[in-house]
Formats: structure tokens, C-alpha cells, sequence
């Protein structure tokens, strides 16, 4: 008993030995379609997480050098300026802020290299806390009449260090070279003077040049542990800004009241006459409205302030809007990219399965249990899985995000960037992958074990051919020849090879097709948009109807507008017009005329809050609501747009439509019209085209990744299917060179 029990054992161990062994055989024989399963697998899991960890790749990278830099949280812009009293004053008087810092931002007409340019100068702390500056090449202004150039615009790559630029008719060395967490973005920002183009940025250092006090950055407590691009951010310094609202009108009223004093102060000057505060006190109270007047004939009209978040920052975004159009690709492209890739990876394990019949028959005539048998496919999918997805986790973690990392540099000033593990985009990738791969390995070999070894010992029979519709043709079939006829005879009597040929290609060109299509749709989406839907040139803000000498044959019409938001979706930022039927000269609205009692709102909007007409939508502008009546939708691909009739016949904006003799001198109208002093808040639609055209370069640059990958994927199906199709029909293949056929007829004939 005891020596059948050892001989048991010992035939055992052989069978263990021999069936690794056989696995490891089979690996061997099985190289090529392994290595395809693998690739397959890698490529599909690659492109799944590589598409979905763009995005927060792009965006964490950029928070990250937001925290390490400082950047500001808020903006406080004043039209008046603010003193020294109102930054100590104003981090006592706000709960929640951090730290802030005070500096000056002016824009100038400019002279460098015998051509005029527009600057704009900051004057601050160098180095500051806030909005750090990263030198790249030079050094610090160390005395008076130096300056540091930002990395952007007219001088990117092309300014030496130690030249001029006149500024106000004083000369200014440039002695370094910056990068900064706000100026990041490769396109030129806009000013309200010139030809409206900021060529350069300047920062000169407060410690030895005076400025006036313009603007104040603004760092919030426990900000920097929140995603600036996130909405959770926005509403965490929502409640600052509220607060900072409700403080403004007292700081306007303390600053008006020091300009007052210090004009009487500048008037004492000039007389010769002692300054106490007791002296500046008889003279502003006897003087009053005559001092109070002068003063505020050299101030703007409207005293106020602006508070300011990254939203208004054009460098954030740009980067938020070119960053998220890879989320939005990701949303669909991956899913059906492996969905190609798990179909072809069905079919290779179905192949690999069918070609071991005989191998599954001699171990189950040896004794082996079912589960002995799956545990040898298991383990050569589990290979391949394991691989695949190692190669899919380096491709998609590293390979494909620095891809686009480094394409999109080529639109922003890129910081380092920081690859993450996304855990779950790489277990949803992988998991879903490699189940995928195990249950078709599982169907699969369950049909082979369910039948009896004898019939899984005989080879199985070949597929008989049939009658095909062509052979009906008989005028047509007579004329083919013998190699044609048998070739249409296959394709379809192997229908499944050539189904998962049609899908497996017919995807990947799919692929490639959408990627071009969403491009193209895009750019032409942009252009309808500034060439066909809003037909002026300019949107300016006026105060009072304003006859413009300077325009030839140019147009314009004047309207009311007002912007809110929908109610209850704060993130929905809408433009309210109030006008006429002339505004149908100036934008295409797809009416005869302008309705009286109802709106006519843009295609987005009625999209995205599912609106027809008949619908009311009620809007909340500054804090009213306003309900109005949906009678019509235009088309409309940038922004939000109510078009009302305007009752009141109130204006704040003018529409100003450019004549051909006008175009002709288009620069020349561009100045005068920045230079107006009646006219504000310039919209140049010509820039705002070239701005969103090249937001769609970023898409652009994922659809080439899109077609690298597909024509990568491509590749391997046509591999992998074509190996099948030879190894199903090895021995016809055989037989046709038998019969004389040469190479490139058995090519053909494949």
C-alpha cells in the first residue's frame, strides 16, 4: 500500500513537472501571439490612462507652481488707486487673508530698437512674496534705470540682456529675464492702448523707483490646500470677495478724502505755506467743493474697484480651457479605443485555444482535471496581462502624458511637470482589460473541456464552402479566374476573420477620421463664429451717444448691455443686450425682426439647460432676477447671449462695424480707437478670434496623439489578424505551392 501510495506521489510530481513544462513550451511556440496579446493589452490600458491622467497631470503640475510661486488668490484693481493705510488696513479689517503685497501696474507707449511697442511696467518688490518671479537669465535691478523683461511676446528668445527701452522718454537697462506664474500664456495680452497687442512686460523694483499704488495681490489662509481648478476653490474665496464687496465703498470714500488732503497739501507747497494736519484740515473745509471738483476732473468717473480671481487671468484660462479639452476628448476616445483592442485580443486568445485542441485532449486523457487545464491558459493570460499592463502603466503614466506635456509648451511658458498614479484610472484600465482577456480565455475553454477527448484528439473539420451570391453572376463569375474565385470563397466562408478585419481597421481609421473631425470642427466653429454670427469689428463701452470722426465708412449702433448669470448655475455667465432691429445688421440672429415681449437667446444656452421655445429662463444680474420668455435660438458656439428689445432706450455699448476704406487703414482706426478717451472696455474681435483659434491648437495636438496611437493599434490588428488567417490556412497555403503557384500569387491569394 505504502509503495503505490509513493509511486502515486511520484507519477504526481511527474505530472506536475511535465505540465510546466508543457506551459513553458507553449510560450515558446505561442511567442509571436503572445507578444501581440501583450501589445494589445499595453497599448489599450497606455492609452486609457495616459488620455485620462492628461488632464490632472497638466493641472496639478500647474498648481503646484501656483503654490510654489505664491500666486495670488485675488486681484483688487482700484480706478484711484489705493495708500499705503489701505494694505495694513485691509488684512485687519478682512478675515482669511494671508498675506498681501502692493504694486504697480501701468501700461505705456514704448521705444526699443528704433520701433514703438507697448509695455507694461510693474513696478513692486523685487524679489516679492506674491506672483514670484522666476529669473532665468541676468540678475535683479540693483540701482535706478534697470528693468527685468518677461520671457514672452516680441522679445521670447530674441532680447540680449544690457539693451534700452524708453519708457516716458527714460531709458531702462535690461539686466534679467523672467518667467512669471500670471504671464504665462505664449499670446500676446491685450491693452487698452496702441494697437490694443501688449508687446513686453517690464518689472522694475519699488526700492528704487516711485510709483503710485494700482493694484494689490491677495493670498488667502488654507486657499493652497485647494485645486485652483476646481469649484471648490472658487467658492472657498467667494466669501472673501463678498467681503471685501461690502468694505470697498468706505476704503473709496478714506482714499478720495486723502486725494483731497493731498492736493491741498501740493496747493500749500507751492505757497510756501507750513503743512500741519490742523492747516490742511481750514483750507479742505473752506474749499471744499472747489478742491473736491478739481481733484475729480483728473479722476475716472466710475470710483471703484475690481476684485479680481484667476478667472480673470488670461494665462489661467487659457491653460483651464486647453486642459480640459483633453478631459473632454478622454471622455469618449479611450473607451473606444479598447473596445477595438479587447475585441482583437477575443480573438487571438479564441485562436490560441482552438489550436491546443489536441493538447487539451492528450490531458484530459491523461487525467488531468478541468481546472489543471484552465490553470495553463490562466497563467499564460495572466503573463500577458501582467506585462501589458506594466507596459500600459509606463505608457500611460509617463509616455503619453509627456507627450502632451511637451506639445503644450509650445502654447504656454510649461513649469516642471509631476507625473502622478491616478489609482483609479489605472485600476479601471487594467482590471477591465485583463478581465476581459480571462473571461473570453474562460468562455472559450469551457466549450473546448465540455467535449470528450477523442474529439478533441481528431482535428477539426475544415469548414465546408458554400454557394456565394457572386456565383450566381454567371456572366461574371465565368470571367474571373481560378486564384479570385477561391480568394471571394474564403472571405466568406472565414466570416468572422473578416468581421473582426472590417471592425478591428474600420475602428482605428474611425478613430483617426473623429480626431480630424473634431478638429476641423473647431476651427470651423471659430471662424462661423467672427466672420458670420457677430458681424461688427468692435464692442466698446460709452457713457452717451458718441459721433466717431475718425471712421470713414465704417458703421455703428448703440445698445444696453448687462451681464448675469442663470439662476441657480453661477458658473453660467450670461450677456444681456438690449436693443433693436439694427442689432440684425451686426449679428446673425436667424430673425426678420426683433420680437417685443419675448428674448432671443444662443443655441448653448438653450442646449445646456434644455430650453425651446415657449420656455421661460430667468437670470440673476446683480442680485435681481429677471424672467424672460424663449420666442427664439441662434446659433452660437462662443458665449452666452440674451437678445432683448430695450424699452428704455438706455446705452452703455457700442457696436462699431468697419467699411472696407477703414479696413484698409485698419492699425491706424485700432489707435484711434484706444486712444478715445470717451470710449472703454474695447473689445477687438479680431483678437478674440485669434485668441480662441489658437485655444484650438491644444486639441490639435491630442488628435495627432489620437492618430499615432490608432495607426499604432491598426498595426497590430492587421499583424495579429493576418498571423491567424495564415496559421488557420496553413496547409492550403501549402497545397497552392504545391499546385506552382509563385510567391507573390500565394501573397495575393492571403
Amino acid at each position: 500500500m505504502r509503495i503505490h501510495y509513493q509511486l502515486k506521489k511520484l507519477s504526481g510530481d511527474t505530472m506536475k513537472v511535465t505540465f510546466v513544462k508543457t506551459i513553458f513550451r507553449d510560450f515558446k511556440k505561442n511567442f509571436t501571439r503572445l507578444i501581440a496579446i501583450v501589445a494589445i493589452m499595453a497599448l489599450g490600458v497606455g492609452f486609457l490612462i495616459g488620455l485620462l491622467s492628461a488632464t490632472p497631470n497638466l493641472q496639478d503640475s500647474m498648481e503646484r507652481y501656483y503654490d510654489d510661486t505664491n500666486t495670488y488668490d485675488i486681484l483688487l484693481k482700484s480706478t484711484i488707486g489705493f495708500s499705503e493705510q489701505d494694505i495694513s488696513r485691509l488684512k485687519e479689517d478682512v478675515l482669511g487673508i494671508e498675506d498681501i503685497e502692493a504694486f504697480s501696474a501701468m501700461d505705456y507707449k514704448t521705444h526699443h530698437n528704433s520701433k514703438d511697442i507697448t509695455a507694461r511696467v510693474i513696478t513692486s518688490a523685487l524679489p516679492s512674496r506674491i506672483n514670484q518671479i522666476e529669473l532665468i537669465a541676468g540678475r535683479y535691478p540693483t540701482q535706478a534705470k534697470e528693468c527685468i523683461v518677461h520671457n514672452m511676446g516680441i522679445y521670447l528668445d530674441k532680447t540680449p540682456l544690457d539693451e534700452e527701452i524708453l519708457i516716458e522718454g527714460v531709458a531702462y537697462k535690461i539686466v534679467g529675464v523672467c518667467n512669471s506664474p500670471v504671464y504665462y500664456y505664449r499670446m500676446q495680452e491685450n491693452t487698452q492702448i496702441g494697437n490694443g497687442n501688449l508687446d513686453v512686460i517690464l518689472y522694475l523694483d519699488s526700492a528704487y523707483t516711485e510709483s503710485s499704488i494700482t493694484d494689490i495681490a491677495i493670498t488667502l489662509s488654507g486657499a493652497k490646500k485647494l485645486n485652483s481648478f476646481t469649484s471648490s476653490y472658487f467658492k472657498f474665496i467667494e466669501t472673501i470677495e463678498k467681503n471685501l464687496k461690502n468694505v470697498e465703498e468706505a476704503y473709496i470714500f478714506s482714499r478720495l478724502e486723502d486725494l483731497y488732503k493731498e492736493a491741498v497739501i501740493k496747493e500749500l507747497e507751492k505757497l510756501n505755506i507750513p503743512i500741519t494736519s490742523e492747516i490742511v484740515e481750514a483750507m479742505l473745509a473752506a474749499r471744499r467743493e472747489e478742491i473736491v471738483e478739481a481733484v475729480n476732473q483728473e479722476l475716472p468717473i466710475e470710483k471703484q474697484w475690481y476684485i479680481l480671481n484667476r478667472k480673470s487671468n488670461l494665462s489661467y484660462i487659457s491653460f483651464e480651457a486647453n486642459s480640459a479639452k483633453v478631459n473632454n476628448v478622454a471622455v469618449v476616445f479611450p473607451f473606444f479605443f479598447f473596445f477595438i483592442a479587447a475585441l482583437i485580443a477575443l480573438t487571438s486568445v479564441s485562436r490560441l485555444v482552438q489550436e491546443d485542441r489536441s493538447s487539451i485532449g492528450t490531458l484530459k486523457s491523461l487525467g488531468y482535471s478541468n481546472g489543471r487545464i484552465l490553470n495553463k491558459y490562466f497563467i499564460y493570460a495572466l503573463f500577458a496581462c501582467l506585462v501589458g499592463s506594466v507596459g500600459g502603466l509606463f505608457l500611460g503614466v509617463y509616455a503619453i502624458p509627456m507627450v502632451i506635456y511637451f506639445c503644450y509648451n509650445s502654447l504656454f511658458v510649461m513649469p516642471v511637470g509631476h507625473f502622478s498614479w491616478y489609482a483609479w484610472t489605472v485600476l479601471l484600465a487594467s482590471l477591465t482589460m485583463s478581465f476581459t482577456i480571462f473571461m473570453v480565455m474562460l468562455a472559450v475553454c469551457l466549450k473546448a473541456l465540455k467535449e470528450k477527448p477523442n474529439a478533441l484528439l481528431v482535428p477539426k473539420a475544415p469548414k465546408a464552402g458554400k454557394r456565394i451570391l457572386l456565383e450566381r453572376i454567371d456572366f461574371l463569375w465565368k470571367r474571373l479566374k481560378f486564384k479570385y474565385k477561391s480568394s471571394i470563397r474564403n472571405i466568406f466562408r472565414f466570416k468572422r476573420n473578416l468581421i473582426m478585419m472590417i471592425v478591428g481597421v474600420g475602428g482605428c481609421t474611425g478613430l483617426m477620421l473623429v480626431g480630424l473631425g473634431l478638429r476641423d470642427s473647431l476651427n470651423g466653429s471659430s471662424k462661423r463664429q467672427f466672420e458670420e454670427i457677430l458681424k461688427y469689428d468692435f464692442s466698446v463701452g460709452v457713457q452717451e451717444e458718441i459721433p466717431l470722426d475718425f471712421l470713414q465708412d465704417s458703421s455703428y449702433m448703440y445698445l444696453y448691455k448687462e451681464t448675469g448669470e442663470v439662476k441657480g448655475s453661477k458658473e453660467y455667465e450670461v450677456n444681456l443686450l438690449y436693443t433693436d432691429d439694427s442689432i440684425l445688421n451686426y449679428m446673425e440672429l436667424n430673425v426678420k425682426s426683433l420680437p417685443k415681449d419675448s428674448v432671443i437667446i444662443s443655441s448653448q444656452l438653450a442646449e445646456q439647460f434644455h430650453l425651446r421655445k415657449g420656455d421661460n429662463i430667468v437670470i440673476e444680474v446683480e442680485g435681481r432676477e429677471k424672467s424672460f420668455l424663449v420666442s427664439s435660438i441662434f446659433t452660437n458656439y462662443i458665449d452666452n447671449y440674451i437678445i432683448a428689445s430695450n424699452p428704455d432706450e438706455k446705452i452703455n455699448t457700442m457696436l462699431i462695424k468697419l467699411g472696407t476704406l477703414d479696413k484698409e487703414n485698419y492699425e491706424v482706426i485700432v489707435e484711434k480707437i484706444y486712444e478715445a478717451e470717451v470710449l472703454t472696455n474695447v473689445t477687438d474681435l479680431a483678437q478674440s478670434k485669434k485668441l480662441y483659434s489658437s485655444l484650438s491648437n491644444g486639441i490639435e495636438l491630442v488628435v495627432l496623439l489620437i492618430i499615432f496611437c490608432s495607426g499604432l493599434l491598426a498595426i497590430i490588428v492587421i499583424y495579429n489578424l493576418t498571423n491567424i488567417n495564415i496559421n488557420e490556412r496553413i496547409k492550403e497555403i501549402a497545397t497552392l505551392k504545391v499546385l506552382g503557384y509563385q510567391r507573390a500569387e500565394v501573397l495575393g491569394y492571403i
